[in-house]
């Protein structure tokens, strides 16, 4: 016979299942509200546009072929270094605001705010990139997520938060005008930079990234030619004006990026033996030591001209990164290479002063001229000389004759230039005045 159950039992049966019944409906309730709350995030991350990286792929031009930044694009995908992306890796590209259905406002119409990149250099602190750009060290941390704000390396690349406004500058006192040209120069380029100040001023100097320029001016109106490096990072450098030694204005140029290819030579026992690094680095600094002088003036009138007749064709352009023999890419060409016959007339480009005329190990025999402001140009690998030290030539005078002495396969003009001790790219500047 069946036991009956007693009736408090199924009384507290019936309670604990209603309380059960009660924390299971509550539970679902509570796992629908959070997937209902997410799912505007999730629609959102599937919704992001994303961009696959393929072969040949640099950071700096997926960001300007998706019309974004480079530092938009190192901030969305946390990426700590922008020369290391790899092919297949899928980066997220900023959303596409919704048209904006009211009229841009003039002040809206006349900005042209960019994020700038900052690359630390040996010795800084983030405290000092924090007051240089004027944020502070928790903003730059942040923006940049850097947990521990005394843990910074060289190379490193930092977004800045708020970046610069371009136009209009903003200009410390006393300066009253501050213009570049090009207004985006790349890499190779040479960059005149005009400064106009309230008052009369001395002792103006400069810096682009880490390497430090001078000026040319009358007291108030200043000019001075800088180069970006061939192997400068796309993005932005740091353009700091100085008075008295003392940071006077910072601002942010814009750095585009080249084509340059890639050559290798093949070259002889003999010639391979010149590319010792005794007699590299001896050369380098004869020649360091000659274009590091400045010539408070311009020498040169109108423009800059071949420095041969019937415009040959380039043989190597400037910026070809190179490999030799069967080693890796180690260097890349700081020059112009045109091919032509022994004894060809090889002319000045524009006026100067004859400041080297001698043999050199690599370069062979070589003219280089002042042109003043620190415009240096080279001729190189002559059969002869025909300029001397001190001898103040026109364009189009003859100072050699080509040939194939030094570190060369055959007869040809190697023509390189210097801008304040920076190799730039000697063809931007035929038919440039100034």
């Amino acid at each position: 016979m069946k036991a009956r159950d007693n009736p408090a039992r199924v009384g507290h049966r019936a309670a604990f299942a209603r309380r059960a019944d009660a924390r299971l409906l509550s539970s679902v309730l509570m796992v629908a509200a959070i997937v209902l709350a997410a799912l505007p995030a999730f629609s959102a991350l599937a919704a992001a546009p994303v961009y696959v990286v393929q072969p040949g792929d640099t950071l700096s031009g997926i960001a300007a072929s998706e019309g974004t930044t480079l530092a938009e694009l190192l901030r969305l995908n946390s990426v700590r270094n922008p020369n290391i992306i790899y092919v297949g890796q899928r980066l997220r590209l900023p959303e596409v605001a919704p048209a904006a259905t009211e009229t841009p406002t003039a002040d809206a119409e006349g900005s042209d705010c960019s994020p700038v990149l900052h690359v630390v250099a040996g010795g800084e602190t983030l405290s000092g990139i924090a007051v240089r750009y004027g944020v502070t060290v928790a903003e730059l941390a942040a923006s940049n997520r850097i947990a521990n704000p005394s843990l910074i390396r060289v190379g490193q690349a930092l977004a800045i938060p708020g970046g610069f406004c371009q136009q209009p500058l903003e200009l410390n006192p006393p300066f009253t005008k501050i213009t570049w040209t090009p207004e985006l120069p790349k890499q190779g380029d040479t960059v005149l930079i005009e400064v106009e100040t309230e008052k009369a001023v001395e002792s103006l100097t400069g810096y682009f990234g880490q390497v430090r320029f001078r000026f040319i001016g009358d007291g108030r109106r200043f000019l001075a030619y800088v180069g970006v490096p061939a192997l400068a990072e796309p993005g932005y450098r740091q353009l700091q004006l100085m008075l008295g030694g003392e940071a006077a204005q910072v601002l942010a140029v814009p750095i585009a990026e080249a084509s340059f290819k890639v050559e290798r030579l093949l070259l002889t026992p003999e010639t391979t033996a010149l590319l010792a690094p005794d007699i590299v680095q001896h050369e380098n600094n004869v020649l360091a030591s000659v274009t590091a002088g400045f010539t408070p003036e311009l020498l040169w009138r109108g423009a800059f001209r071949h420095p041969l007749d019937g415009n040959p064709p380039v043989i190597s352009a400037f910026g070809t990164r190179r490999a030799y023999n069967d080693g890796p890419v180690s260097s890349f060409h700081g020059g112009v290479d045109f091919p032509g016959e022994a004894g060809t007339p090889v002319h000045a480009s524009a006026a100067g002063r004859v400041v080297l005329a001698e043999e050199l190990k690599v370069r062979g025999n070589v003219v280089i001229l002042d042109h003043g402001a620190g415009i240096f140009t080279m001729y190189c690998h002559l059969e002869s000389i025909v300029a001397k030290v001190g001898d103040v030539v026109q364009a189009g005078d003859v100072v050699g004759l080509m040939g194939s002495t030094g570190l060369s396969t055959g007869p040809h003009l190697h023509w390189e230039m210097r801008v304040q001790g920076e190799r730039v790219d000697a063809l931007r500047w035929l038919g440039r005045e100034r």
